[in-house]
């Protein structure tokens, strides 16, 4: 009479579990690992944008804009444009809590609320508007920072 094989032998399943075990080892490395990097480039993106839509709207306004006024506080740099057909005033302003917004009459747009107001300035330079925009955001309890600086012309 033959013996029937109940369930698997000890060496089956030492090696099943090793396998599973380089499996799970192998999808943290390549995937988990890996996470961190793609948040950061997302997050460094998002910066860009901001700071690209940002400038893209401060320019149109300084084009339009005959007179530039720059305003330093200890808690907030704003440049007011005023603009040559209506003189009507746009401001732009970074506040100390990172807030960076757009004010035209009594509607307020917020581009960024990721400012640093110690690294960010906005300097006149003849007519001129130089921008020196810094702005922060955090991965994994790490900071990114990101540095980007325009000059704006008058047309006027």
């Amino acid at each position: 009479m033959r013996r029937t094989r109940h369930g698997f032998s000890m060496t089956e399943i030492v090696v099943s579990l090793l396998v599973i075990g380089v499996g799970i080892g192998l999808f943290n490395s390549v995937f988990v690992g890996n996470w961190g990097v793609f948040e950061d480039r997302i997050k460094r993106a998002n910066l860009a944008t901001e700071a690209s839509q940002l400038f893209e709207q401060m320019s149109i306004d300084g084009r339009n804009s005959r007179m530039i006024a720059v305003t330093a506080t200890a808690i907030s740099i704003s440049a007011a444009f005023t603009n040559a057909v209506d003189n009507s005033v746009v401001t732009y302003s970074i506040s100390d809590t990172g807030t960076i917004s757009r004010t035209k009459g009594a509607a307020v747009k917020i581009f960024s609320t990721h400012g640093v107001l110690a690294d960010s300035n906005f300097t006149k330079n003849g007519k001129n508007l130089l921008i020196v925009l810094r702005l922060k955001d955090d991965v994994f309890m790490r900071p990114i920072h990101m540095t980007i600086s325009t000059e704006i012309l008058p047309r006027n």
